[in-house]
């Protein structure tokens, strides 16, 4: 089954979190979430999963997160039927970075199939146009935003993304 997943996901604290849901004006269903003690996210319920789409308001809601609770808060979608990744970075109410598939690191397999962390790093152009050689993500477009951020590992929110609560009820 594939996954998913829009959701802003902020360093703060429950109680900042919870006040934030309970005031903000959106027609969007929004549920709280936890990643570890620190780290909370809003995550978009959708109760017809076939009919998911990424939501152009969801970027106004994590600019008033930003604002809200921590300065800074993460917009993430993740598609994992297509393999999409993004994440955008709002610092005070303000678009601050995008990651997408172009900002991407990549790495060659080596003979047996493995990622070869010694060598090169490749970005999506690169792999795109290189048919002799087979890559594999080193850090997506995803774990940028989280590493600037430095609250939580890409483990983390892979974990709870794929997590069955926040998707079957409201």
């Amino acid at each position: 089954m594939s996954c998913l997943f829009e959701g802003i996901l902020s360093p703060t604290s429950l109680t900042e979190a919870e006040k934030f849901l309970g005031e903000i004006s959106t027609n969007i269903v929004l549920k709280l979430g936890e990643i570890n003690d620190s780290t909370y996210v809003f995550c978009r319920w959708e109760p017809l999963r076939n009919k998911f789409i990424f939501l152009e308001e969801m970027e106004y809601v994590a600019s008033q997160v930003s604002i809200s609770t921590s300065s800074t808060s993460l917009l993430i979608r993740y598609d994992g039927r297509v393999s999409y990744r993004s994440l955008i970075l709002f610092e005070n109410g303000v678009l601050s970075q995008v990651f997408d598939e172009f900002d991407e690191i990549w790495v060659r397999l080596d003979e047996n199939g493995e990622p070869n962390i010694g060598g090169g790093r490749f970005s999506n152009k690169d792999v795109e146009s290189d048919n002799e050689n087979e890559y594999e993500i080193l850090t997506n477009a995803i774990e940028l935003g989280l590493n600037i951020l430095g609250c939580t590992t890409w483990n983390e929110v892979l974990r709870f993304m794929s997590s069955a609560w926040w998707k079957d009820t409201k």
